[in-house]
């Protein structure tokens, strides 16, 4: 945890590979690299090992929430939405404030005007 709060975020996430191999049944390995990841700028990972997070214990609350800002600074606003809707439902108010907080910065998409027709 040391080198991700450094801001050392690839030293970071080869300390997390060495976690994920020596207990890949944990979700906070997972999560602690999906943050990593996420810190990092690579979305994609992270959205992959938060999802491992979840699939590991699903009342994960906080890895549906980063999660879901993982969705949102990829741009796949959809998913994050469905992730903050999926806190909603559950008991931690402090992942619920995060995820309330988190769709309240989301930009609501723009319908594209369609062109006249010649």
């Amino acid at each position: 945890l040391a080198n991700l709060k450094m801001g050392e975020f690839e030293a970071a996430i080869a300390d997390f590979d060495k976690a994920v191999e020596f207990e890949p049944n944990s979700p906070f390995a997972y999560f602690n690299r999906g943050n990593a990841h996420r810190n990092a700028g690579n979305f994609d990972n992270a959205v992959e090992d938060y999802t491992r997070a979840i699939e590991l214990d699903a009342k994960y609350e906080l890895a549906y929430v980063n999660r879901a800002q993982a969705y949102a600074q990829k741009g796949t606003i959809d998913m994050c939405k469905a992730d903050c809707a999926k806190v909603q439902e559950m008991e931690n108010q402090h992942a619920i404030t995060l995820a309330k907080d988190l769709l309240k910065t989301i930009k609501p998409e723009k319908k594209k005007k369609k062109k006249p027709k010649a």
